[in-house]
């Protein structure tokens, strides 16, 4: 939008428009795409903070998925007998099976 040098109104709304949205910025301590997208802007630099990974210890209360044809359950409640890698765990689930699982 053009404005011509008797006109101000265009530039008055503009200036409210930014006064408002900054007075948002500071009340809900939130920048404005995060406010939009409802959520972190996921930007390629984001692939460059290191990744949280779940850890477990032995004795820990888990739910593991059970993969055996025929069962009636989905999820079996263990305990988490110890850690076999990064990323494996032996478990032993509350009817006395020790399965091993992958953290995910």
């Amino acid at each position: 939008m053009k404005r011509t040098s008797n006109n101000k109104q265009p530039l008055l709304k503009k200036e409210s428009s930014f006064q408002w949205t900054t007075q948002c910025e500071e009340a809900f301590k939130k920048k404005k795409c995060e406010m939009f997208l409802r959520g972190e802007l996921r930007t390629p630099s984001v692939k460059h903070q290191p990744h949280l990974i779940k850890e477990f210890h032995p004795g820990d209360r888990i739910q593991a998925c059970d993969y055996t044809v025929g069962s009636t359950e989905r999820w079996r409640f263990g305990t988490i007998q110890e850690r076999l890698g990064r990323l494996h765990y032996k478990i032993i689930t509350d009817d006395g099976s020790v399965w091993h699982r992958h953290i995910d």
